[in-house]
This record gives structure tokens, C-alpha cells and sequence, in this order.
């Protein structure tokens, strides 16, 4: 288990561990990500971490780490895509910078200070409201 703080050394890429001991977060660009999906001729396809999330910082995308279950490539594990759009701010008194009005229901918030992946929910959909 990678730590808190340490960096986790795949071959010639490696992400930032963003994490703690439960969860993962990673975080690197999107063409070095690219290497781990399927017919990318590069070694590290389909070796992916399971259930590591990952985090690209050029094109603000989340993935998680999904292994197959079925087909040619059974057991192997490759990036899923969560969402196409992150935003990101540094502390969490940046969200009411965020128009409010623009977001929506189940959009993902990147918070780097606390290290907080955050999704918005409509208070008027989720029935907080």
C-alpha cells in the first residue's frame, strides 16, 4: 500500500499518490494515462490499479481503475471514465466562486487543499432543499 505522500512507480510512468491509505487518488495527464488502456501497444495496458482513481491534469477527467471480467482481456485492469469534466479549486472557500447556477446535479469538484473530491448535488433534485 502506497502512503500517504509517497509515489507510486509504474514502469516510465508514475502518478502522484494523492491519497491515503483507503482510497487512492492519482493524478498525471492524460497521454501518460492513455498507456494503460487496451490496444495501446504500450506495456502498461491493462495494468491499472483496481479501484484507484485517477485524475488527469491536462484534460481534468476522472477514471477509475476497472478490471474485465469477460472477453480476451479477462483479469486485466483498465481506466473507466467517471467523468469528463473536473473542476478543480484549492480550498473549499473557492467553491461559492463556483456558479452555482451552471453546476450540475452530479458534477465533480477536485479540492486541493484537504484532498477532497466533491460532487454537487442540487438541493431541489436530491430533496435537501
Amino acid at each position: 500500500m502506497i502512503k500517504k505522500g509517497e509515489k507510486s512507480h509504474m514502469a516510465a510512468y508514475s502518478y502522484d499518490n494523492l491519497s491515503g491509505d483507503n482510497v487512492r487518488f492519482l493524478q498525471g495527464t492524460q497521454a501518460d494515462l492513455n498507456k494503460y488502456f487496451p490496444n495501446s501497444g504500450d506495456s502498461l495496458s491493462g495494468k491499472a490499479i483496481e479501484g484507484a482513481f485517477y485524475l488527469t491534469t491536462d484534460t481534468h477527467r476522472l477514471y477509475v481503475g476497472r478490471k474485465v471480467s469477460e472477453g480476451t482481456n479477462i483479469n486485466k485492469i483498465y481506466p473507466e471514465e467517471v467523468s469528463s469534466s473536473i473542476t478543480t479549486v484549492v480550498d473549499s472557500g473557492d467553491l461559492t466562486n463556483v456558479q452555482v447556477s451552471g453546476a450540475r446535479d452530479g458534477d465533480f469538484y477536485y479540492i486541493k487543499q484537504g484532498n477532497i473530491l466533491a460532487v454537487y448535488e442540487n438541493p431541489e433534485i436530491d430533496g435537501a432543499g
